[in-house]
């Protein structure tokens, strides 16, 4: 039931090397999304994605309806060839506002960039 909405989110950003800022391929892009206001719940729904050759990603997820908290991780799934630290964006999304078209009842979140730290 918490999934029977018409509501649409597209997610879309850029990976890059915090000191370089060169594009970083090939980083796990993991998008869970959560109803508000609730302790401790367990996502409504998980997508993955991967940086391209250019460091940019999409995620689409759909299905919505009410008010959802939205957690983008960045991280690499192999530290020996990316050896980068795991970064979490965190968005709020009300269908309402700037990013959301009503007509086709989709909000978009550009430039949900992660800018990732080497680690030591």
């Amino acid at each position: 039931a918490a999934l029977d909405g018409n509501c649409t989110v597209i997610i879309s950003g850029a990976v890059s090397d915090l000191e370089s800022n060169s594009p970083v391929t090939g980083i796990r892009i993991t998008f869970a999304a959560y109803p508000e206001n609730m302790l401790y719940p367990l996502p409504l729904i998980t997508k993955t994605a991967y940086s391209d050759s250019n460091g940019l990603y999409s995620v689409e997820a759909f299905g919505f309806s009410d008010v959802i908290t939205c957690k983008v991780t960045a991280e690499s799934v192999d530290h020996k060839a990316l050896p980068y630290e795991k970064s979490v964006n965190e968005i709020l999304i009300q269908w309402s506002g700037e990013g959301f078209d009503e007509e086709t009842m989709t909000f978009f979140v550009n430039n949900c960039n992660f800018q990732l730290k080497k680690t030591e």
